[in-house]
């Protein structure tokens, strides 16, 4: 992954295109928090949306017999079109191991929730403020720069909010 400053002096970060580049942002994210390493592989996996990607829960992702579902379908927030999109092996073994390490949670709890309140969803902006890299977010966002990215959260470059996550 790299980083290049554009003509206004805002960062870009190019698309991650390898396998390598991949594998080393799943080692960074797993050394660190399985959950944001959970968030990255459904991200990079599903090509969902962030929005999306937080609003699902165990009960997409696991069938009431606890037997991981073929794929996941749902209603897409920004277009409110349906989709859907297998499963694969790496998202299987990541989602596994993360329901594993958060105890078994019931079917109706968020995948991705918030530590602040009960069962709701972690909000982008709070992804970010609990350590998810803003480079991560950019991706599964496919914004081209941090500033859309903080601005599309609603962390503006001036605001004492943006002093807290920098």
């Amino acid at each position: 992954m790299r980083t290049n400053n554009n003509k206004k002096g805002s960062k870009t970060v190019d698309p991650i295109k390898s396998k390598r580049e991949i594998q080393a942002v799943k080692n960074y994210l797993s050394g660190k928090n399985l959950r944001d390493c959970t968030l990255f592989i459904v991200g990079i996996n599903s090509a969902l949306r962030v929005s999306d990607i937080l609003k699902l829960k165990w009960r997409d992702v696991f069938y009431e017999t606890g037997e991981i579902k073929k794929e996941i379908r749902l209603i897409e927030k920004k277009t409110n079109k349906q989709k859907g999109f297998p499963i694969n092996k790496s998202m299987q073994k990541s989602l596994l191991q993360y329901f594993e390490c958060v105890n078994q949670p019931d079917n109706n709890e968020y995948i991705f929730k918030s530590r602040q309140g009960c069962n709701s969803p972690l909000s982008t902006k709070m992804a970010w403020k609990h350590g998810v890299p803003i480079e991560t977010l950019m991706k599964i966002l496919n914004h081209s720069s941090q500033s859309v990215t903080k601005r599309y959260i609603g962390v503006w470059p001036h605001s004492h909010q943006a002093k807290d996550f920098q």
